[in-house]
């Protein structure tokens, strides 16, 4: 299937739009008024993943750029839920380059025409889709309006952009500018580990340390690592319930042979994990089937979880339980 973009619409607000300034009292700004033009193509269907198309930097570049990103908007095409590159046209003054090893593209770059050497870079990328599309806008929208030094809005105000229908995707125009701060460094992660064949970097989860992704066809399964309080059996019951669909399960009541069946020991760090692998009914709320690994550190525990498609589950479960017993802290 291809599917081309309509003209771009009038960008939709929802009242007073100013950009409230963050105050960052140990950040330097960067010098000028930064500006930020995105799109987000939503997948059909939940655990697939969503395309981001953006450009950022100076303020008069991104204005300049602007008439040839929506211009490649216009042009672009999907298919089988991808981008098709062979059949987008690029607008006269972007460079392609493609990666090597993957023989995709790498990444598109707008190239200054009036001689002040202010390239942009237009960078691309997927990004898992978790919980509802509007709070995946949402948590997107609020990262991007951080990072030029402005207010997060609340859910409430989740209108700032233009929608556009796309056949049956849907394509969400961001606009936004603000004073900018200096970017920051990316926190390190606490852990080495094993990357399986075929996973990647995932966009942050909140609370998460660690985040992966692993994507086949149009399935996406989810993997992060995170470290919280709390009781093992209402962890693993919230899992159940509000992931899964699942009734609760009454774990104390269990015989040691019938708890043992339900909750496996793997060691994870050198310490004793507990491991869960739960089957939901449906698709619930972010997939249909965990893998859980639960070790508890003094008052808090590290829980290392992949959520996704059963199918995909299953075939990934023996890298999942590879990659939690190959971490070790750095």
């Amino acid at each position: 299937m291809l599917i081309s973009l309509p003209a771009m619409l009038a960008v939709i607000g929802c009242g007073n739009d100013r950009p409230d300034v963050m105050e960052h009292p140990k950040v330097p700004r960067l010098p000028g008024t930064q500006r930020l033009v995105a799109a987000i193509v939503l997948p059909s269907e939940h655990n697939q993943a969503a395309w981001i198309f953006r450009i950022v930097g100076p303020e008069f570049a991104v204005a300049r750029a602007k008439p040839e990103f929506q211009e490649f908007l216009r042009n672009l095409r999907f298919k089988e839920q991808k981008p098709d590159w062979e059949k987008i046209q690029l607008p006269d003054g972007w460079k392609q380059e493609l990666d090597d090893k993957k023989k995709t593209v790498k990444h598109l770059r707008f190239v200054a025409k009036d001689g002040d050497n202010t390239n942009l870079e237009m960078d691309f990328s997927k990004s898992a889709v978790k919980g509802s599309y509007d709070e995946f806008l949402y948590k997107m929208m609020n990262i991007w309006r951080k990072q030029l030094g402005l207010k997060e809005i609340g859910i409430d105000y989740l209108c700032f952009y233009e929608k556009q229908r796309i056949g049956d995707l849907s394509m969400y125009i961001v606009e936004t500018t603000g004073p900018g701060v200096q970017e920051q460094q990316e926190v390190p992660e606490p852990f080495k580990y094993d990357l399986p064949e075929g996973w990647e970097k995932d966009a942050p989860a909140p609370f998460s340390v660690v985040s992966l992704m692993v994507e086949k066809g149009n399935d996406v399964a989810h993997f992060t690592v995170s470290k919280v309080g709390g009781k093992l059996f209402t962890h693993i019951n919230r899992w159940r319930e509000e992931q899964l669909g699942l009734p609760k399960m009454e774990f104390e009541k269990l015989e040691p042979g019938d708890l043992k069946k339900e909750i496996r020991e793997l060691k994870v760090l050198g310490l004793k994990g507990h491991y869960v692998d739960l089957i939901g009914r449906d698709m619930g709320k972010g997939g249909d089937r965990i893998l859980g690994v639960i070790v508890p550190t003094d008052e808090q525990s590290w829980f290392f979880k992949m959520i996704g498609p059963k199918d995909l589950i299953r075939e990934e479960k023996a890298n999942f339980e590879k990659l939690v017993q190959s971490i070790e802290l750095k």
